[in-house]
């Protein structure tokens, strides 16, 4: 079981409201969703949880993408979930479309954020030597890696979170994904996943954007539809939270 935060604000909530679980992005910790999770708890219980190695995660193990998928489901069995969105980030956008795709008694819906495809994902090779460099970063490191993943300005008290995160995740996690699980292709094992599925692609995303989820992650989600948050780079949750709260909450209640 991993260490997850539950938001328990609900001031709207309805009978038969799911949860919403929400997973973050490659390098930062369930704190991401801070400022979009107060937002949505007003009416959904919202729980955020660690990755293995980042976060309050960061001594436990299990870094392929299948331990990953594991860790998350033992979490929600362990919270006796029985209907919830799944919602990934990135690195965890590929986790949770592995997860689904046993599907997982309670799961109702995906929304994958800017997500890393099932297949291999695209990163530069100059991108990845870069990232491969800074296994182990200076502060200096994580804070060029935050302001190159965000095209909108981030409050500082959040940026420096995001960079306190950086700082705090296990090298070995870290080089795990960037030599392993961003390679893994479960583009067959996943196939076709008939979910409903909401896709949120950034605008300024240079390496994760909309073209790239048009051509690796629609055509494994026949009921999907895809969203663009046109102005925010891959940081959404920190960039642009009231909107990303406000496509969640429509697909929620939908």
């Amino acid at each position: 079981m991993l260490p997850s935060t539950d938001l328990r604000i609900r001031t709207n909530a309805r009978p038969g409201d799911p949860v919403l679980v929400l997973l973050h992005v490659f390098g930062g910790s369930r704190r991401e969703w801070i400022e979009a999770g107060v937002l949505l708890a007003s009416q959904f219980r919202v729980i955020s949880i660690d990755t293995p190695g980042f976060g309050e995660a960061d001594t436990i193990p299990g870094y392929t993408v299948r331990e990953m998928a594991d860790s998350f489901q033992a979490t929600i069995d362990v919270l006796r979930l029985e209907r919830y969105i799944l919602v990934g980030h990135s690195m965890t956008g590929k986790v949770a479309a592995v997860l689904a795709q046993g599907m997982p008694a309670g799961l109702a819906k995906l929304v994958l954020l800017t997500p890393s495809p099932v297949s291999p994902e695209p990163i530069a090779p100059e991108a990845r030597s870069t990232m491969l460099a800074q296994t182990t970063p200076t502060r200096s490191d994580a804070e060029a890696y935050i302001r190159a993943n965000s095209a909108l300005p981030i409050r500082p008290e959040v940026f420096d979170r995001a960079v306190e995160d950086r700082l705090r995740a296990n090298p070995a996690a870290w080089r795990a994904w960037l030599e392993g699980g961003s390679y893994e292709d479960w583009s067959e094992r996943v196939g076709l996943l008939r979910l409903p599925t909401l896709v949120i692609a950034a605008g300024q995303d240079n390496s994760l954007g909309p073209e790239v989820q048009e051509r690796l992650t629609m055509p494994h989600f026949p009921d999907a539809r895809l969203e663009v948050v046109a102005e925010s780079g891959h940081l959404v949750p920190m960039e642009a939270p009231e909107k990303l709260a406000a496509l969640i909450r429509e697909f929620a209640e939908d």
